[in-house]
Formats: C-alpha cells, sequence, structure tokens
C-alpha cells in the first residue's frame, strides 16, 4: 500500500508487471500515468495492458500514436479513451488533445510549453479542485507555461504569489482561474 489515503497517483508504465495498479485501483486511487519513449523501437501496446487498472494516461503524441499503430494525437486519443476515463495527448508545439471518455467530450488546446511532467501535475492537482476538463487543462497550462518562463526556482513549479501574478499577464479570467482553483483546492 502506497498510502491508506492516496486519492492520486502518478506512474510511468513499464513493460513488466506491475501489481501495485490493481490494488491501488481497487482501493479508490484514481492512477494517473505516463509511458516513456522506448529506445528499442519495438513500442509493444503490451504495455498498454496495464491502463486497465488507471484512471488516465498522458502520453505524449509519438508514444500515442507509436503505441496504438494510428496516424495522429486526435486519432490516438480516440484509442486510448476505450482503455481509460482520461487522455492527455501533448502535441509539443502543436498544443495537446484530451478526451474525457466519461462524457465523451473532447477538448483541444493550442497552447504548449514544453514542461509535460508539470503539466500532469497541474491537471491533476485541478482535477481534485473540482475543476472541469477544459478549466483543469487550461489551469495546467498556465503551471506549466508559468514554469518554463522561470516564475520559480529551477525545476519546481511557481508558487500561489508567482503564479498568480504570471496568469495575471496573460488576463483577468486567468488569473481568477488561478486563484479560484488554489482556493478550491485549499478548502478541501
Amino acid at each position: 500500500v502506497l498510502a491508506e489515503q492516496a486519492q492520486h497517483l502518478t506512474v510511468s508504465l513499464e513493460r513488466d508487471t506491475m501489481p501495485l495498479l490493481a490494488g491501488e485501483r481497487e482501493r479508490g486511487t484514481r492512477i494517473w500515468a505516463d509511458v516513456g519513449h522506448d529506445d528499442s523501437g519495438a513500442w509493444d501496446p503490451a504495455i498498454l495492458r496495464h491502463l486497465e487498472h488507471c484512471y488516465a494516461f498522458c502520453p505524449n503524441d509519438e508514444e500515442a500514436k507509436r503505441y496504438t499503430r494510428t496516424d495522429s494525437a486526435l486519432e490516438a486519443a480516440r484509442a486510448l479513451a476505450d482503455r481509460v476515463e482520461l487522455v492527455v495527448v501533448s502535441r509539443g508545439r502543436k498544443g495537446l488533445v484530451a478526451i474525457d471518455a466519461g462524457r465523451g467530450q473532447v477538448v483541444e488546446r493550442a497552447n504548449a510549453t514544453g514542461a509535460g511532467d508539470t503539466l500532469v501535475a497541474a491537471l491533476v492537482t485541478a482535477m481534485v479542485a473540482g475543476r472541469e476538463l477544459g478549466d483543469g487543462l487550461d489551469f495546467a497550462q498556465l503551471v506549466a507555461a508559468a514554469r518554463v518562463a522561470g516564475a520559480a526556482a529551477h525545476g519546481m513549479p511557481p508558487g500561489r504569489e508567482a503564479l498568480s501574478a504570471f496568469a495575471g499577464t496573460y488576463g483577468a479570467r486567468e488569473k481568477e482561474l488561478v486563484e479560484e482553483t488554489l482556493d478550491q483546492l485549499a478548502s478541501r
């Protein structure tokens, strides 16, 4: 047991068995998975078997397309949405595409940041705070963009004050989104 009260867990899928996933899912933990680059070049889709225990899968477009044998990030996301409730495929400079399979919702965003791990962590944070997928993605992209822009110490996400100020440079809506999300999270 990783943590008796863990509500969310992020993991990177591996070729080997991952017995902790089933136990954590049975406990009600929402498992957010990603997968790394396949240096062997095989891109064996068998690794996707672990998704049966996962809530969300967040690969980049190359990983998604190669593991699903599809030609576009959207096609890959649709194929992966048959396996998990939430798919977020980052497309580098082309933004991202996300599918909430439970709601049948497809969301695309054009803003890309180059901080994928920060983006996923911020998306988890936004969803825990109760945000809908679109607002959650907007929040996550603001956090990742703030990190890339240097609004925090190297390797760290920005704090509340720095993030709020950074979001304010985009506009009042963005600043309000950040402040409301962090307030909702603090009230949980």
